[in-house]
Formats: structure tokens, C-alpha cells, sequence
């Protein structure tokens, strides 16, 4: 068979490097792929319907067995494997894990169990991570399959050097959900995800026990009743997705106010969790302005105003944001100052009628650093002639999916513009006077007309 370059992407997304597929199949087991390069071999038996673990040389690093149908893990079935550094048994049959299972295991980082049935008390013996020693990342979402699952207290405990983990989240009803005492003695822990999740109520006790978290994932939860305070002054947070956890707005307005506002978050993920319609806010980002917020992710959601004329103070964004998403609303006006905003995206809403008339951005404090607008989908017909003014640093206009017949807008500002998105109007001819615009900008930054 013919040698194969291949570049091989571990399973934590660093790249090895350029590996060579030397053969078909490795020669310790046909069953199997080996890749060999940098250093490093890496050996897939992915999808060969394997039912037990196969013996493997002591030399592998990477070792990939998902989607098989292993329903078992034996006493030392990896026991000579110390060089491994990461293991994928994901979308498997497994139920139980013995507590020998990883001895030799002492370098390994990265452990993937997703996709099991590995979903009550039973299915992880006593310490059996204790080999474990190097482990950094474990993975085991999307194993429960009952109402209440959570990995035990006492499975986690010796996996002091963990720092990130991926897990299912399971509440008896009316309980307030907390993540147990065996949490506190994994003090590197920083990073939390989880997988299937449904939480009755979730207070300030719930993270209680993961005092140094930096990331917190609880996207697609089912939470009944989210306590204001929950996550406030954790100031080493910095990442924070609560996505399609459904607030009335009332409880919305608290969460921003009492968890966000006292916080360091630096991404704050707020997708979906606003379904009626509602307008921001009052002073909604003045909030913001001691976080350090840089990326903002309000998209999907039901605001239908994201505007402010009655506090001139409330009407500037804060000065570290970089990303701002308010795209798949329902916003017929969005009006603020953003100064050093280098991204909006106002996608798919009902600004038209207001920007036939209006800017969506206030320039009393002059020069916008905006980089992209996307203004697609928005039902425009005409844009307001100085729409795009002191904003000199624009490289991309998307417009596109919206009912122009003209350029009505001046873009003698936009010396930098390299993209300007017209597809889908219904424009077809340009003046004369817009062409030698279009042809002047081109000159100086390659713009491109779409």
C-alpha cells in the first residue's frame, strides 16, 4: 500500500504534526490503524466493532477505541501502556469500570468516556482513577440516562491535577443542586461542561466546592429556578455560556445584575435564554463596564429594542468589548455608542424601517473602531445617507438578503472597506456617481463587490 501523508490533530486539538501512514493496518493488530510521526504513534481501532480491549505495544501515545461496542473495562487491561497520553473511549456499551482499569496509566492527560451507560453508583469502583496522576482533562457527558446521575463524590477524589471536566448533571426533585464535597479536593480544577443536564434549583452552594472555576459551560441546561447571586464575585471567572437556559426576563435582569455585574467574565455566552419579547434593559451595559467583558453573545433571543434615550450615561458599550451578537432577535431599533467595538452582528432582525432614517451607532464620541457590520436579513429598504460615517476602519459591510434597489449611503468614509455584501436585493444597476466611489475605495483597499 502506498505511504499516505496524514496530519494527525490529537485529541486536544494540538497538532503532532505530518505523520506517516505506513501500512494499512498496524502490525500488532489488523483491526487497527497506525499513524507514526514527531515522535509520537498514535493507534485508531475506531468503529471496528470491537467487544473486548486488544493487547497493545508499550510504545503507543494515543489510542483512540471510540464507537465500538466495549461494554466493560477489565483490571489492568491498559497496564503496560505507560507512555499514553491520551485515551478515547467514547460511544461505547459501557457500564461499569473496574477499579483497577487504568493502572499504568500514570502519564495519561486526556481521558474521553462520552457517550457510555455509565449512569449510576455502580458503574465506577472505588478509586478507580488513583493511577491517574497526570490527568488534566476527563470527559464523561452524555452518560446518564435516568433522573438522577452525577459521577460520585468518592470516583473524582484522587484526581487532584484535573483541571477540566466534562460531565452529566442529574437533581432529585426539589433539591438545590450541588456539586458534592469530593469537588473541593480537586483544587487545579478550573474548567467545568456539562452534558445532560437538569437541575431543579441551582444557588450559591451549587459551585460552592469549586472555588478557583475560570469556565463554566451550563449551555442547553434545564434549570427550574436560578437563584440571583449564584455566581457572584467570582472574580476568576472568565468564561461563562449559559445558552438556552430560559430566564423570564425579571430573573434575567437580576442574573445580569447581581451574578455578571460583580464579575471578571470575559466571554459571556447568553444565547437563547430570553423568549418573549422584551426590550434591554435600562443601563444594561453600564453593568457590564467593570467586568472586562470582550465578547458578548446575545443572539436568538426576543429583544425587540436595544435602545436608550432617556440616560445619555447608559448609552455607550463597555470600552473592552471587542464582539458584540444581536443577531436572530427581533430588534426594530439598536442605537448605541461603540467607540471601540471591533464586530457587531445585527443579523436577521427588523432594523429596516428604523435604518432608513437612523444610525445604529451614536458618534458623539467620534471615531468608531468598528471592523464588521452585518446588516443582512434586516428588511432594508433605503439606509440612512450617513449611516456608515466616522467609521473609517471597516473592512466588511454585509447587507446582503435585504430589498436595496440602490446605494443610497455614502461610503467615502470607509477607506479601508475590502468587502461590501449586496447578494440578494434588488439592485440592478448602479449610478455612475456610485461606481467611481466604489472604484476609488477599490484602489486603495482592494475592495470586493458581492
Amino acid at each position: 500500500m502506498k505511504a499516505a501523508l496524514i496530519v494527525l490533530v490529537s485529541l486536544t486539538g494540538v497538532i503532532y504534526g505530518v505523520l506517516q501512514k505506513t501500512n494499512g493496518t498496524c502490525q500488532f493488530n489488523r483491526q487497527c490503524f497506525c499513524y507514526h510521526g514527531n515522535h509520537h504513534l498514535l493507534v485508531d481501532c475506531s468503529n471496528r466493532y470491537l467487544n473486548r480491549i486488544p493487547n497493545f505495544p508499550s510504545t503507543v501515545d494515543i489510542l483512540n477505541l471510540h464507537n465500538n461496542s466495549l461494554k466493560i473495562i477489565p483490571d489492568k487491561a491498559f497496564e503496560n501502556l505507560h507512555e499514553l497520553l491520551e485515551l478515547d473511549i467514547s460511544s461505547n456499551k459501557l457500564t461499569i469500570i473496574r477499579s483497577d482499569a487504568f493502572v499504568g496509566l500514570h502519564n495519561l492527560k486526556r481521558l474521553i468516556l462520552e457517550d457510555n451507560r455509565l449512569n449510576d453508583f455502580y458503574s465506577y469502583s472505588f478509586g478507580v482513577f488513583k493511577s491517574l496522576v497526570s490527568l488534566v482533562y476527563l470527559n464523561i457527558k452524555f452518560n446518564g440516562n435516568n433522573e438522577y446521575s452525577i459521577i460520585p463524590d468518592y470516583a473524582i477524589l484522587d484526581l487532584v491535577n484535573l483541571e477540566s471536566l466534562e460531565l452529566d448533571a442529574f437533581d432529585l426533585p426539589l433539591n438545590v443542586f450541588v456539586f458534592g464535597d469530593g469537588f473541593s479536593r480537586l483544587p487545579s480544577l478550573k474548567r467545568i461542561k456539562t452534558g445532560v443536564c437538569k437541575m431543579n434549583t441551582v444557588n450559591n452552594e451549587t459551585f460552592s466546592n469549586m472555588p478557583h472555576l475560570e469556565f463554566i459551560d451550563l449551555s442547553q441546561c434545564s434549570i427550574l429556578h436560578y437563584d440571583a447571586g449564584t455566581l457572584s464575585n467570582r472574580t476568576q471567572l472568565i468564561y461563562l455560556d449559559m445558552s438556552n437556559v430560559y430566564f423570564l426576563f425579571e430573573y434575567f435582569r437580576k442574573f445580569i445584575e447581581e451574578d455578571i455585574q460583580s464579575s471578571k467574565v470575559k466571554i459571556l455566552k447568553i444565547t437563547g435564554i430570553v423568549r418573549q419579547a422584551a426590550e434591554l434593559p435600562l443601563c444594561f451595559f453600564q453593568t457590564l463596564n467593570n467586568t472586562g467583558i470582550e465578547f458578548l453573545y446575545m443572539d436568538n433571543n426576543s429583544f425587540v429594542e436595544a435602545y436608550n434615550d432617556r440616560m445619555e450615561m447608559c448609552n455607550a458599550v463597555p470600552t473592552t468589548l471587542k464582539l458584540l451578537d444581536f443577531s436572530n432577535n427581533k430588534l426594530t431599533k439598536f442605537y448605541f455608542e461603540i467607540p471601540y467595538l471591533f464586530t457587531l452582528n445585527l443579523k436577521n432582525n427588523t432594523l429596516g424601517q428604523y435604518l432608513g432614517q437612523n444610525s445604529y451607532m451614536d458618534n458623539k464620541t467620534g471615531i468608531s473602531q468598528l471592523e464588521m457590520i452585518d446588516l443582512s436579513f434586516n428588511q432594508i429598504i433605503s439606509l440612512s445617507f450617513t449611516i456608515f460615517h466616522c467609521q473609517p476602519n471597516l473592512k466588511t459591510i454585509n447587507l446582503s438578503h435585504n430589498f436595496l434597489s440602490n446605494i443610497t449611503f455614502d461610503l467615502s468614509h470607509n477607506i479601508n472597506l475590502q468587502l461590501l455584501n449586496l447578494s440578494s436585493n434588488r439592485i440592478k444597476l448602479f449610478e455612475k456617481e456610485t461606481m467611481e466611489l466604489v472604484s476609488s475605495i477599490a484602489k486603495n483597499s482592494k475592495l470586493k463587490l458581492t
